[in-house]
């Protein structure tokens, strides 16, 4: 471990808090870890322009470190805004297939899980084979995160995670277990769904039910866990060592938070 390691931990870090001011924004969220937002005390305005500033400061202290890990500070960065972007754009379309949601979360949660990994190898000088097997674990990881996450915004508990819960369902965002219901239920099941997707009082618990019912809750949690396997098979070629084990063990964790 170097202190570049640390400078650059730092940097994804203030990326990643950079995300969540503008997605508290997007999502109108309430609560983030426990405590009030910057946009429910300060308003929208104030948390976009703080989150502009925090990645400010990244680009800033990137351009003193070796161009290749620059780089791929900079690469994470326009991944997830791309990725946010277009899931922005899919708000409320009812046809979303599965196929497009994971590419949605590839780009917008899975790349910067993929980005960590890969500069933390760089910057350990490890061969281009080792780098690109961290960089694919991080992308299976992410993947398996951002369903997980994705469930806990529908039947978690708000007080457990620390956040403000229904966002997606609020601002008409597919998620992995919806698709699955709206591909499952028969057409005059589907209207029902729709309704309640569609409608700000539509009845969250209803929905959470009919998940529950027909299957979609487990078939999320089962495909995170999918992933979570996907990402530890990507490990094998690698030498055992405590570093490997931790890396197996977060990814377990981010996908056992929804069971």
């Amino acid at each position: 471990m170097t202190q570049d390691h640390l400078r650059v931990a730092a940097m994804m870090e203030m990326i990643h808090h950079a995300t969540l001011l503008h997605d508290d924004v997007i999502d109108d969220g309430c609560t983030r870890r426990g405590a009030p937002t910057v946009n429910s005390l300060w308003g929208n305005e104030s948390a976009v322009l703080l989150g502009d500033f925090v990645l400010s400061q990244v680009f800033q202290r990137a351009a003193d470190l070796d161009p290749a890990a620059a780089r791929v500070i900079a690469q994470t960065a326009a991944r997830v805004c791309e990725g946010e972007l277009r899931q922005v754009t899919q708000k409320g379309n009812w046809q979303l297939s599965e196929a497009q949601y994971i590419e949605i979360i590839t780009e917008k949660s899975a790349a910067f899980f993929s980005g960590c990994c890969r500069i933390g190898a760089l910057l350990s000088h490890a061969d281009e084979g080792q780098i690109d097997t961290l960089a694919r674990f991080g992308l299976l990881a992410g993947v398996a995160f951002q369903i997980t996450d994705d469930l806990l915004d529908i039947a978690g508990d708000e007080n457990a995670t620390g956040k403000t819960s229904h966002s997606d369902l609020a601002k008409n965002k597919l998620t992995l277990a919806v698709i699955h219901l709206l591909r499952t239920v028969d057409r005059t099941r589907k209207a029902d769904v729709s309704a309640i997707l569609e409608s700000p009082d539509g009845s969250r618990r209803d929905l959470i039910d009919m998940l529950a019912r027909h299957g979609s809750l487990q078939y999320a949690r089962e495909h995170a866990q999918d992933y979570v396997a996907k990402a530890t098979q990507v490990l094998d070629s690698l030498t055992p060592c405590s570093a490997k084990a931790a890396l197996i063990e977060t990814a377990r964790f981010m996908a056992n938070r929804a069971m």
